[in-house]
């Protein structure tokens, strides 16, 4: 059985493969911005 845990975006990489609402998504870009 595969494992999963939580991570903040800043460490993941993109080409890697993430799980949203029990669905596996692969990781394309994340584009990220300053507040204000």
């Amino acid at each position: 059985m595969s494992q999963t845990e939580i991570r903040e975006i800043r460490t993941l990489k993109v080409g890697r493969y993430i799980v949203i609402d029990n669905e596996p998504c692969k990781l394309v870009e994340y584009i990220t911005s300053k507040p204000g």
